[in-house]
């Protein structure tokens, strides 16, 4: 399913369910973000460090975007986990 979305131009991004969540899941997605647009900005300045860009450093881009966005896609499930108005159980750790 990867493979034929790659194909498609598309990125598949796994959903768990989050209609139970504690503060510290919270915080712990909320830095793993940090840390991944971290290590895409990061890509971006190595990238443009020799003042060319070549296909590899292309691919590191894409794949450090694409896990960048899969963990806020999590994130902002998890806040919908917290939602009141859709069941969400929020626990204050």
């Amino acid at each position: 399913l990867h493979d034929m979305a790659h194909d498609l131009g598309y990125s598949l991004l796994p959903i768990a369910d989050f209609s139970y969540i504690s503060d510290e899941a919270l915080l712990n997605q909320y830095s793993l973000f940090h840390e991944k647009i971290g290590r895409f900005a990061i890509t971006v300045r190595e990238t443009l460090d020799d003042n060319r860009v070549e296909r590899h450093e292309i691919d590191k881009l894409h794949f450090n975007a694409i896990e960048a966005i899969g963990v806020l896609t999590t994130l902002l499930k998890r806040f919908e986990g917290l939602c009141e108005d859709e069941g969400g159980v929020y626990e204050d750790d």
